[in-house]
């Protein structure tokens, strides 16, 4: 499995592993360093200087408050010891502030906890003094007991003054009282705040020896990775040099047996390249004929669909006039019979025409008769029937009129009815003759259809022949193109070859330059 690993990786790896060990060690050393640093900058010095500030105000505050109380103090050292005290006071606060961000033990918290107790009776026994302190200072008596001297010492006593500075020296021995219960709960104050001191101290201690600790072990465990990292370094070199040589001249030798060999199948394969080159050659000329004869079918072709896309448009045509023919055609075989309708309806109409007629004739018969009896009626009636004579004899002559009106619209019915039934008959014939037209018509008809199918069948396979052809001398051309390539590349080949062969001559004299320095290293 370690053989196969590159000698680049087990090189740059063995040294990364060195190098890494030492920084790791590094590393190591400076996050303990690190944290102690850490330690002392944000929890023990925050602390210690925060309590160092509550101290130190307190302390402020303290000496304040007694030299407010000085008779020899002025009105502008006063003023100056109040702002003092302000002063105090902020940082105090500021004090209080850097402590509390700070992080605390168990211990700490309840030392802390003591400490605010007698801090807060502290500030009230404080803030007492400076208000018995003001009522002091506004009755303007700074010594009350060499004013109270000097009264007694007149012979005449002022009774409010005396007052005043009785008043006053009441307030001062009030003051005192204050002042002294105001230092032991300063004192007490002071007391509980030197525990929490201590445990930071302590811990400052502690961490400043644990910091001193690790860098005496980071310093023994470098001193320890400066000797053995180079022992190791020179081992490993050693051992990667071994692994180095044996493969170099096992590969030596292997190049200087196939150098041989493939000096020997590099001529072989100039010899066949060579001959591809001239099988190339011909190809070449056999596809660049084949491509001349493809365009030429590939006009041919495209002539023959342009012919056969000319024929169909003529059939086309012709299709349309046969269409056009038959629906003239259907057209006359509707009027033929419209008008054999309108014959047989006629000659009904005749029929009839030719009953009124010989009613008419019978019409006439019969008046013609009664004409004549009314004439002998007349004749027998003598003078009274001369009048009624005449009207009978017109009467006759118009019955006479009427039956040869009658008799001559009978034959020319008769002659009407006989060239109806010959127009009848003709109809008759027409119509047939434009129903076998209508059939004659329609097989030419679909004959045409036929042929425009077989036409158009013919122009798509025409066309069809026509791409192929056009596909096939593109193709050829392609093919052309591809062998001149080739042809180019196998001359490239035969060039890349001798050089090869030149280059393999070369490697073969480096391998046998190469296996005499190994023979004399070994």
């Amino acid at each position: 499995m370690a053989n196969k690993i590159p000698l680049e990786v087990k090189i740059s790896g063995s040294f990364f592993a060195l190098v890494f060990g030492i920084v790791l060690l590094g590393f190591y050393g400076v996050s303990r360093l690190n944290r102690q640093i850490e330690t002392l900058g944000y929890t023990v010095i925050p602390s210690i200087r925060g309590l160092n500030k509550i101290n130190e105000g307190q302390t402020q505050i303290q000496s304040a408050e007694r030299l407010l109380v000085n008779p020899l103090l002025t009105e502008e050292e006063r003023e100056q010891e109040l702002n003092r005290i302000q002063e105090a006071w902020s940082q105090i606060k500021q004090g209080f502030e850097e402590y509390e961000k700070t992080e605390q033990t168990e211990a700490e918290k309840k030392s802390y906890e003591q400490f605010l107790i007698d801090w807060e009776q502290w500030i009230q026994s404080h803030k007492d003094y400076l208000a018995l302190e003001a009522k002091y200072h506004q009755l303007g008596i700074t010594n009350p007991w060499n004013n109270l001297l000097l009264l007694k010492d007149q012979k005449t006593v002022n009774r409010a003054e005396l007052d005043k500075v009785e008043a006053a020296l009441k307030l001062r021995l009030e003051l005192d009282k204050i002042d002294q219960e105001n230092r032991k709960k300063y004192y007490l104050a002071e007391q509980s705040l030197l525990p929490v001191l201590e445990i930071n101290n302590k811990l400052g201690e502690l961490t400043k020896q644990e910091a001193i600790n690790d860098v005496k072990t980071i310093s023994f465990l470098m001193i320890v990775a400066i000797i053995v990292c180079p022992t190791l370094a020179l081992i490993l070199g050693k051992v990667l040099s071994r692994g180095i040589i044996n493969p170099i001249i096992s590969s030596i030798n292997q190049i200087a047996n196939s150098s041989s060999q493939i000096a020997t199948t590099i001529e072989e394969q100039e010899r066949i390249t060579a001959q591809q080159s001239a099988a190339v050659n011909q190809t070449t000329t056999t596809i660049d004929e084949l491509g001349s004869s493809s365009r030429q079918s590939a006009e041919q072709a495209k002539l023959a669909a342009n012919n056969a896309i000319e024929v169909a448009h003529i059939s086309e045509d012709n299709k349309k006039l046969v269409q056009k023919t038959l629906a003239g055609i259907s057209a006359l075989q509707s009027t033929v019979e419209e008008i054999s309708n309108k014959m047989t309806g006629l000659d009904e109409q005749m029929n009839q025409i030719s009953i009124i007629t010989n009613l008419v004739t019978d019409l006439a018969n019969q008046t013609n008769m009664l004409a004549l009896n009314a004439s002998i009626e007349a004749v027998r009636a003598g003078e009274y029937g001369k009048g009624f004579a005449v009207v009978a004899g017109e009467i006759r002559k118009l019955a006479d009129q009427s039956k040869n009106s009658a008799t001559q619209i009978n034959h020319l019915i008769t002659e009407t009815q006989k060239s109806l039934q010959t127009t009848v008959s003709v109809t008759k014939a027409g119509k047939q003759n434009a129903v076998e037209g209508i059939e004659l018509s329609q097989q030419t008809a679909m004959a045409l259809e036929k042929l425009f199918n077989g036409i158009n069948h013919v122009m798509m396979i025409n066309q069809e022949i026509a791409l192929t052809s056009q596909q096939q001398a593109t193709a050829v051309e392609q093919l052309v193109t591809a062998m001149n390539q080739i042809n180019q590349g196998t001359q490239q080949s035969v060039l890349g070859i001798r050089e090869t062969r030149a280059t393999v001559q070369q490697l073969n004299q480096v391998a046998v330059n190469l296996q005499n320095l190994a023979g004399k290293q070994s």
